[in-house]
């Protein structure tokens, strides 16, 4: 089991900071993938317990993220989980499209479709993150693309709006921008339910280890 540098800082009792600096010194074993470190459990020094009660908390929260993608996704009778089941992915695609039909000039039609594909590519990478943190942190990209995009179509248009612009801006606002919103929502309620699922290891940690030092000290005060 693989755990992240803040889950074996924890475990270790020491920041992350000095964790990786023990990982860079080869202290430490453990792997970078890209900017990201992972230790292997095994070098963590924990009980049997105490690893059995880590290595199922992190089973529950892959679950976890399993059950709450399943909520999110449309067609949960079929076993098929897909990008374009999610209301954000399709409401997104037809904007897209829509927007080669906009009255606007040429750098400002372009400007346009690059934030929303830059806002879908977004979109793909939170759907498919493990991470909680990960997810937020796309999906909130996603929203910091689509509002220049919204922003532009609005002062390049005229008052009052064409047809077409007035229904793709009635379409980003009620469909498109609701939705990420959505899935923002959830995933930071998933980021604050690892939270809570790590501080519980924590704690149990904390305090299985605490009963081994009480263990230790009454059977030498029984000597």
């Amino acid at each position: 089991m693989q755990l992240t540098l803040r889950e074996a800082a924890t475990l270790l009792g020491c920041n992350g900071r000095t964790l990786r600096a023990r990982l860079a010194r080869g202290d430490v074993p453990g792997q970078k993938r890209g900017s990201k470190w992972l230790i292997d459990s095994d070098a963590v020094p924990l009980t049997s317990e105490q690893r059995a009660r880590l290595e199922g908390r992190a089973a529950e929260i892959r679950q976890t993220v399993e059950d709450q993608l399943g909520r999110m996704l449309r067609g949960r009778r079929s076993r098929r989980r897909s990008l374009l089941d999610l209301d954000a992915y399709r409401a997104g695609s037809k904007l897209l499209r829509a927007a080669a039909e906009l009255p606007l000039s040429k750098d400002d039609a372009g400007l346009v479709r690059a934030r929303l594909r830059a806002g879908m590519l977004s979109l793909a990478e939170g759907a498919h993150a493990f991470d909680p943190g990960d997810k937020v942190a796309a999906f909130r990209a996603t929203r910091r693309c689509l509002s220049p995009a919204l922003a532009t179509v609005l002062l390049a248009s005229s008052d009052p709006l064409p047809p077409a612009v007035e229904a793709w801006v009635v379409a980003m606002e009620q469909d498109m921008l609701p939705s990420i919103a959505g899935l923002l929502r959830w995933s930071e309620g998933l980021s604050r339910a690892v939270a809570d699922a790590a501080r519980d290891v924590r704690r149990d940690v904390a305090e299985s280890r605490l009963a081994g030092v009480l263990g230790d000290f009454t059977c030498g005060l029984s000597r």
